[in-house]
């Protein structure tokens, strides 16, 4: 299900494709962890600062503790809050790298230093054209944790690749042709991926 290792007291846990995981930090912090991720992060946060690596996607309910605050590391910017709800997705593999806020503010400072405040229902998206924030439904990015995913007008490639981490499979599709065909709905998760690709087909 997770393989964790405890190397001087620094934790990983690696999250396999077709599987998802949970955890509360030392400080009481919940984070549910999607398919093909990895985190890292310390057995016991420092008294100044609660610091963790994300690669993948992860939902995070963060205990408020404003002496220390909680940041969260990806390949392409940092998150800083005292103690609210937000989502990362930071896969290497995908094109951009996002944080969606839920509740409460969070400051994201991006690689080349530059500093910006995200406010509920924001989403910060991070690509090779740099940042980007709009307004969201905040419950299309943080459905997966339940066990759905919400599309809209979204490519089938993206799709695609969504359903190999959820599944653990591997899909054969020309990216190109796939990426003009756009979807729209509801996929439960918990379903059978032949229901799941019936549902898509129609």
């Amino acid at each position: 299900y997770k393989k964790e290792e405890v190397v001087n007291d620094i934790n990983q846990i690696v999250v396999p494709k077709g599987r998802k995981a949970d955890i509360i930090f030392s400080d009481g912090t919940k984070m549910y962890v999607n398919a093909s991720s990895r985190v890292i992060y310390p057995a016991l946060f420092k008294n100044d600062r609660r610091e963790i690596v994300v690669e993948g996607e992860v939902y995070l309910d963060v205990k408020k503790d404003p002496s220390r605050p909680f940041i969260v590391k990806t390949k392409d910017f940092e998150v800083k809050v005292l103690g609210t709800q937000f989502n990362i997705c930071a896969y290497k593999e995908d094109a951009a790298t996002s944080v969606v806020l839920v509740e409460g503010k969070v400051e994201v400072e991006t690689t080349n230093k530059k500093k910006v405040v995200l406010f509920p229902n924001q989403l910060m998206s991070v690509d090779d054209k740099g940042p980007n924030i709009k307004e969201v439904d905040v419950f299309e990015y943080i459905c997966w944790k339940d066990g759905f995913l919400i599309f809209h007008n979204e490519s089938l490639a993206d799709v695609l690749k969504k359903i190999e981490r959820y599944y653990n499979v591997v899909l054969t599709f020309d990216p190109a042709e796939i990426s003009k065909v756009t979807v729209s709905g509801k996929l439960d998760l918990k379903s059978d991926i032949r229901e799941t690709f019936r549902i898509i087909s129609i």
